[in-house]
């Protein structure tokens, strides 16, 4: 299937979006004590729209609703620029006015999906002729981030031929019930023995039914977790065949473009075996994907995108399909840490860990510090913590119970309590430690001595090292 075929087997979807273009000024309300129209009743944004355009003569001037409603403008350039396709690919997309690709990276940062597959769609068709176009590998990777970010567009169709297998369900059923009713009619002549029969039959039969229908339920309750799974397994398996369509070696005309194909060949690496992606046409060794992820992030990264400094870091401290480089890692996270959370943790654990050739108390506990202040949502309060900020919770709890101070001890009791609170067991070794010696608060031998022995018995030496120090077992 040649690539504008693929992109024509999508074609219908956009035919079936609407849009709509101007904001129309809504119906004033009536104040029913004095029967005249009051503007207090719409929210601040409509009332200043109505009050915009009382005063305007033209209500239709462009300029007015330019500042008015923003997304008008964009919808009316983009229907500009659907009409106009041909003259865009004439120029190359290069002028401002003729810029498809900064406004399929807006549409699509701001998820609008649909409206970006459209402008898409149209823009593929236009430069079928084309073969030379210079952006054809920038809208395979566009439309491939479509995919993995909202699926192919198909859903809607997929949804429709559903509704309409349940309604021919539902018309079935009706007519089973009538024929049920029809022959179940008591006759008149032996009404006292079969009427009564049958009311039996009935309820016995009805809380046969209630009770299957309770059992089904109770079997089929949906999890949140299986559906993102489903939703995320189909989304990439629909990118698959437009990421390995794109040319080795191509020069990248759109914003992101390098970056975000870099992010599509790392969720295939990571997630090959769960994604079943050797089962997909055109599919490759999982290491290939690697090497690809590695090979386009080290391109973004050139580019400015701190999100791929991060991940070129990342490829090069854990060594996937690259040789161990710590020196060049550490650069990399250097450049990214006023941008990227994940770039701070790591810092943090290349000054921690000596593995790394740069142990540094100070250091450490400054990144980490700053890890955990800029996740507030994983902070004190929170209802979620993840692994990461756990980890970072633990090894900070660390190095403060190392500086005898009574504040640092108090800090470091409380990041262990929540990390424990949450879940987590690998800070158990430590808080129970802190508790078995009141650091930091009130002593609870009891609790300690329960967090050590869990901890030794899992095989922590620390766990074990501390119970010998105090004179007990485990």
């Amino acid at each position: 299937m040649s690539l504008f075929d693929f992109f024509k087997r999508k074609q219908a979807k956009a035919d079936k979006i609407t849009k709509v273009y101007d904001k129309p000024l809504p119906e004033p309300t009536v104040n029913p004590k004095d029967n005249q129209p009051s503007a207090a009743r719409y929210d601040e944004a409509t009332s200043a729209w109505a009050r915009k355009m009382m005063e305007l003569e033209d209500e239709t001037d462009p300029d007015v609703l330019t500042e008015l409603d923003p997304d008008a403008e964009r919808a009316r350039e983009v229907r500009f620029w659907i009409d106009n396709m041909a003259l865009c690919v004439k120029h190359n997309f290069a002028p401002e006015q003729y810029d498809v690709g900064g406004m399929l990276h807006q549409l699509i940062e701001e998820e609008e999906y649909e409206l970006a597959r459209e402008l898409l769609f149209c823009c593929i068709d236009e430069v079928r002729n084309r073969p030379s176009t210079p952006c054809i590998d920038d809208m395979l990777v566009y439309f491939a981030w479509i995919c993995y970010k909202d699926g192919d567009g198909d859903d809607e169709d997929e949804t429709d031929d559903c509704e309409d297998e349940d309604d021919l369900e539902d018309e079935e059923s009706q007519d089973d019930r009538d024929e049920t009713d029809e022959d179940e009619d008591c006759d008149e002549d032996d009404e006292d023995e079969d009427c009564d029969e049958d009311d039996e039959d009935d309820e016995y039969e009805d809380d046969e039914e209630i009770d299957e229908d309770d059992e089904y339920e109770d079997e089929d309750e949906i999890d949140e977790d299986d559906v993102t799974f489903e939703t995320e397994y189909h989304n990439l398996r629909s990118a698959h065949e437009l990421v390995v369509a794109v040319s080795d070696h191509f020069t990248p005309h759109w914003r992101d473009t390098h970056l975000w194909l870099a992010c599509l060949y790392n969720e295939c690496y990571v997630n090959y075996d769960d994604y079943e992606i050797a089962d997909l046409p055109g599919s490759h060794f999982p290491n290939w994907y690697g090497q690809q992820a590695y090979r386009y992030f080290s391109k973004a990264a050139e580019e400015g995108q701190h999100l791929a400094m991060n991940m070129k870091a990342l490829f090069l401290v854990m060594g996937h399909q690259v040789k161990p480089n710590y020196d060049k890692a550490y650069d990399w996270f250097k450049r990214s840490e006023d941008h990227c959370d994940e770039s701070l943790l790591w810092l943090g654990h290349m000054h921690y860990y000596a593995q790394y050739g740069r142990e540094n108390k100070r250091w450490a506990i400054s990144y980490y510090m700053r890890y955990i202040k800029h996740r507030k949502w994983e902070g004190e309060g929170a209802r979620y913590m993840g692994a990461n900020y756990a980890q970072a919770s633990c090894n900070l709890a660390h190095l403060l119970l190392h500086n005898n101070s009574n504040d640092d001890e108090h800090r470091a009791r409380r990041l262990l309590e929540r990390v424990a609170y949450f879940g987590f067991t690998l800070g158990d070794a430590l808080y129970g430690l802190v508790l078995l010696e009141g650091r930091g608060g009130p002593t609870d031998t009891s609790k300690g001595l329960r967090l050590l022995r869990k901890a030794a018995n899992a095989g922590d030496p620390m766990a074990q090292q501390m119970l010998r120090f105090h004179g007990y077992n485990w």
